[in-house]
This record gives C-alpha cells, sequence and structure tokens, in this order.
C-alpha cells in the first residue's frame, strides 16, 4: 500500500491542490514536498500553474456578481464563494471589497449586500440631549449606570427648576 504523503499546507485560495509531505527512505528524518491534486491525482514537484488552476475552479462555479475589478464565484465542489480580481488574475476566499478576514466584521457578506448597505440611507441621528451634559464618575460607573449624564440629573450641579436626583 503507497501513501499518498502527509498534508502539509492547505489553503481555500488553492482549491483542491494541497501541498504535501513524504518521508525521504534514503535520508531519515527528511522529507520530499510536492503538490497533490487528490481529486484528479495529479502530483507535481513545482507549483501549480495556478492561471490554469484559477480558470479550471471559475469554470465549474457559479457567477454571483462584480465589484471594483472583483468577480465572485461560488463554488459547488467547496460550498463556498471566492473572489477573482479580473485585472492582475489573483484569487481570494475573504471578500476583498470588504475587506477583513473570517469572523470579522464584513466577512461573509456577498457583495450584492455589500452593494445595497453602501445605497442605504444614512441612519437617523441620534436625538439631542435636553440640555447639558457631564461624563459619569468613577463610582457612577461601579453602580451599573451609562453615560454622559443630564446636569439637570446631576445630584453635584444646581440647575434651576430641575427635578430633584434620587439615586
Amino acid at each position: 500500500h503507497r501513501s499518498l504523503g502527509a498534508q502539509v499546507e492547505e489553503r481555500p485560495e488553492w482549491g483542491e491542490w494541497g501541498r504535501y509531505s513524504h518521508e525521504n527512505v534514503l535520508k531519515p528524518k527528511s522529507a520530499f514536498y510536492f503538490w497533490l491534486n487528490p481529486i484528479t491525482k495529479r502530483a507535481s514537484w513545482a507549483e501549480p500553474n495556478w492561471e490554469v488552476a484559477y480558470r479550471q475552479r471559475i469554470e465549474r462555479s457559479e457567477f454571483v456578481g462584480e465589484k471594483q475589478g472583483w468577480e465572485q464565484y461560488w463554488d459547488p465542489r467547496f460550498e463556498c464563494n471566492f473572489f477573482y480580481n479580473v485585472m492582475d488574475g489573483r484569487l481570494t476566499c475573504v471578500d476583498p471589497v470588504a475587506g477583513g478576514a473570517e469572523g470579522e466584521e464584513g466577512a461573509g457578506k456577498t457583495l450584492a449586500a455589500i452593494e445595497a448597505e453602501q445605497n442605504a440611507p444614512p441612519p437617523e441621528p441620534e436625538p439631542e440631549p435636553d440640555g447639558p451634559m457631564r461624563a459619569l464618575t468613577a463610582e457612577e460607573e461601579k453602580l451599573g449606570m451609562t453615560g454622559p449624564m443630564l446636569l439637570k440629573n446631576d445630584p453635584h450641579q444646581a440647575v434651576e427648576n430641575a427635578p430633584v436626583y434620587k439615586g
């Protein structure tokens, strides 16, 4: 039984390609490194021709949309989106328009969702306080109060015609 070797490295951008190692029987504790596509059973000492690999991945995937020079595709084999830069041939699985990595705000959003957000009306402004404000003291923060505080509710300030603070 021949072993394909141990997978050393994989990246979502590589699709089915991975970097593997195989122990060198002539030199104990050393290894050969090679590239392998387990789906096609192709192996190579040299790094894959990414232009060809990316083109094959694009051909089997569903086009989702385009934004700022990046085409978004859905890869049914890996059940994930990827993005291809039509100008320089780069491919990434992190949305380059939204920025960020998985788990960060903006990760996993579609280009259509980003465009909808950008075209949405601005949020309503926060209502203005009905009087002068001050920051909370450390003691007030310990009590769980959130600030800033209206001065008319401040026990340390005397404001004419203000209701009495009952803390």
